[in-house]
């Protein structure tokens, strides 16, 4: 119960701090009006980062295995929360890669938190 707890807790962490730094992008993006060919790299920066925020906060053990999960669930939320906010939702091919990315993205952010909580104990 702890351990999906921990994780829970790490993803809607991860979920949060996505729509926050999106939101700041956004308003950037609108201020300066930068090309939209640097908006979905930094999209996926932004998803990256708190990502690893969200495992560096729920995984203490097996962190392949719960990075992998991680990365599926919070893939598929920010996935869904976006495509809703901005009208666009699809289930295509970028969606399916998107979750890919970001369960490989979890399962090696998984293997560093946990090698790097073993090292400090």
């Amino acid at each position: 119960m702890k351990k999906t707890i921990n994780l829970m807790t790490g993803i809607v962490v991860g979920v949060a701090l996505t729509l926050g730094l999106e939101l700041i992008f956004a308003l950037i993006v609108k201020a300066t009006g930068l090309s939209s060919g640097v908006i979905k790299p930094i999209n996926q920066v932004i998803k990256v980062i708190c990502l690893m925020v969200a495992i560096l906060i729920s995984v203490s053990e097996k962190g392949i295995i719960f990075g992998s999960i991680i990365g599926a669930i919070y893939s598929v939320i920010t996935s869904l929360i976006f495509g809703i906010i901005g009208k666009n939702l699809a289930i295509n091919l970028w969606f399916f890669v998107d979750i890919l990315f970001l369960i490989i993205v979890g399962a090696i952010g998984g293997i560093l938190v946990t090698n790097l909580k073993n090292k400090q104990n």
